[in-house]
């Protein structure tokens, strides 16, 4: 699990300093900032663990670009690694503990996600994952089970009931709710040292009816200590929500077998599973919106935009983009739907002005366990989303801290995170 640990760990890190150059996160690293412990990576800023996670997660949400669990139904890492930073670094853990507490958040979080199907109306991120951030800060600190229970159900206590609306409208506070939950999650294990307490099943209350429909304690233990379910994590090759994924795969693996002309696509048509139907929205505002709005993601790949990064609101606007999204639909397939969430299929069809039907279809997106990315690739989206902020030289050799280290001093490693210039 260590090889494993140390991908997430590289890909959270990698999207969380891509990140950390948006104006907004720049903005609010710049006033939380009051000198501390623990760096917001990124920036040559540092702040308490308690601030420094909390923008080390803002930041990695930022772009879309962060991992997650297709069983979990969320995103385990986003809650997990912050925390592993900058408590890590703080109370001056080697690397090998870092890893360890990864582990062991993670397997908290996609359990908990599997154990719980919340509201439709809510956002996975915040929810179930402060109670992981609370499990991550009591085992790097060699907190006892009796902690660790503790600190998870005042942290459930304090749950988040963030609204999925404000991802479809481009509103970013979307951005800050795993930040939140990282900082609910160190909050409610110090509430828990000093020995506040928490209601009594607070756990299957919060998760299973406040905030969720349903509780499955057996999705706890399942396979509990013979399987890590960080093995069965997802790694994102777009800047997109993950839904949208198999779809954009592919109208890519079209556009490689066959000459497609935009101007000559009359309809595309995206055969799926219920919860995509979400993300249909065919006019995008912003690019948080776009990352949420299949129509606009394929009518950007279309025109042979891929990178989804940077989608200033002049691209989102032009008549091309809102053309073609406008002849994306979407219909449910029933039997794609009884399969969710085991596999995430997606059956792609294009029409052409000259008759032609094309169709592609798939059971997995890339980056899934059945369609991996391998350490090769994973690397070269941390350089792509690093080097322009740390600098390729300094990049390369956090790339490699990250990739190796074990005994090392988790502050050495997260020291190679910030640029070396002083201009941030």
């Amino acid at each position: 699990m260590v090889a494993q640990a140390r991908r997430v760990l590289i890909d959270t890190v990698g999207a969380a300093i891509a990140g950390s150059t948006e104006p907004e996160v720049q903005a609010l690293s710049r006033a939380l900032a009051r000198g501390g412990t623990a760096r917001i990576v990124g920036t040559r800023r540092r702040a308490a663990p308690l601030l420094a996670a909390f923008c080390n997660a803002l930041s990695a949400c930022w772009q879309e670009l962060d991992e997650g669990h297709r069983l979990a139904r969320g995103h385990p890492a986003i809650h997990v690694v912050p925390v592993v930073l900058a408590l890590g670094e703080a109370q001056r853990r080697r690397s090998r503990e870092a890893l360890a507490a990864l582990v062991a958040g993670y397997e908290v979080a996609a359990r908990l996600g599997r154990a719980c199907l919340l509201r439709p109306e809510l956002h996975p991120h915040g929810v179930w994952g402060a109670l992981a951030a609370a499990a991550t800060a009591v085992k790097l600190q060699g907190g006892e089970p009796t902690l660790l229970a503790g600190a998870m159900a005042n942290a459930a206590a304090l749950v988040l009931a963030p609204p999925a609306v404000a991802a479809l409208e481009g509103a970013t506070v979307r951005n800050a709710y795993a930040a939140v939950a990282c900082q609910h999650g160190l909050l409610a294990a110090e509430l828990a040292r000093a020995g506040v307490t928490p209601p009594r099943q607070v756990v299957p209350l919060a998760l299973g009816q406040i905030v969720g429909t349903h509780w499955d304690e057996q999705a706890l233990v399942d396979d509990l200590g013979s399987h890590f379910e960080i093995s069965r994590n997802y790694f994102k090759p777009y800047a997109a929500c993950r839904h949208t994924h198999g779809a954009i795969d592919l109208l890519r693996r079209l556009r490689a077998q066959h000459p497609i002309d935009p101007e000559e696509v009359t309809a595309v048509e995206v055969a799926t599973y219920r919860q995509v139907a979400a993300f249909t929205t065919p006019q995008a505002e912003n690019a948080l919106a776009a990352r949420f709005s299949l129509p606009t993601l394929l009518a950007l790949v279309l025109l042979g935009q891929e990178d989804f990064r940077q989608l200033p609101p002049d691209l989102l606007a032009c008549p091309e983009v809102r053309t073609l999204a406008s002849r994306v639909r979407l219909v449910v397939d029933p039997a794609y739907d009884q399969q969710y969430p085991a596999t995430r299929s997606t059956r792609l069809t294009l029409w052409l002005r000259d008759g032609r039907r094309l169709e592609a279809e798939a059971h997995a997106a890339l980056g899934d366990p059945e369609c991996p990315l391998d350490d090769a690739a994973i690397d070269a989206k941390f350089l792509a989303l690093t080097t322009r902020t740390l600098g390729e030289e300094r990049a390369r050799r956090a790339l490699a801290a990250l990739r190796t280290s074990e005994e090392e001093d988790l502050r050495a490693v997260v020291a190679l995170l910030t640029p070396a210039s002083r201009r941030q």
